[in-house]
């Protein structure tokens, strides 16, 4: 049985500069390498938001609720060729171009399994459902096996249901029970 706890972890500040809804002109830049925890598989990776040309200036309404102001995304690598994507905040059509990316980025690097954790998700919409379809479809292509783990929260397990996307998806109620199916 794998500790997710003492498994490795990346966190990733994402960043997503908008002038309009959801123009993605910023991009993740690595910051530091870390050597790998007890219990991981490697070196652990932070990330920080490349520096904005527009820091000196006061907040207006085009930049008050920013994507990485609603959406967090954090890696774990919690067993050998599983890859775990933790999502916290609203998958919305702002910030669902930038879980897309992430996610498309995690399948280049050919884990066998993605889970991808929606415990934490407040706010799934329906642009949050064509982004988990899309990735499925991607990981379909390769390798790798998408899973889905946290559907014990109403705001991600409900518009599952009303959807009738459920089933075409592996899910687990937890990211634990997720990682203890696929070792065992």
């Amino acid at each position: 049985m794998v500790c997710v706890a003492t498994a490795q972890r990346s966190t990733v500040h994402t960043a997503l500069h908008t002038n309009r809804m959801a123009r993605l002109t910023g991009a993740i830049a690595i910051d530091r390498v870390v050597p790998g925890v007890r219990g991981g598989t490697g070196p652990v990776v932070t990330a920080k938001d490349p520096p904005s040309e527009h820091t000196d200036r006061p907040a207006t309404n085009d930049s008050i609720n920013t994507a990485s102001e609603l959406l967090g995304l954090t890696v774990e690598h919690p067993a050998h060729n599983v890859c775990a994507v933790t999502v916290d905040g609203e998958l919305d059509m702002l910030t669902t171009p930038l879980l897309e990316a992430y996610l498309r980025n995690q399948l280049r690097t050919t884990p066998r399994h993605l889970v991808v954790d929606l415990q934490q998700v407040q706010f799934l919409s329906s642009s949050g459902l064509n982004c988990l379809l899309s990735i499925r479809d991607s990981a379909q292509t390769t390798t790798t096996q998408l899973h889905l783990a946290g559907l014990v929260s109403r705001p991600v397990a409900r518009p599952l249901q009303v959807s009738q996307l459920m089933d075409r998806f592996n899910t687990y109620p937890t990211l634990t029970d997720a990682v203890t199916a696929i070792i065992d």
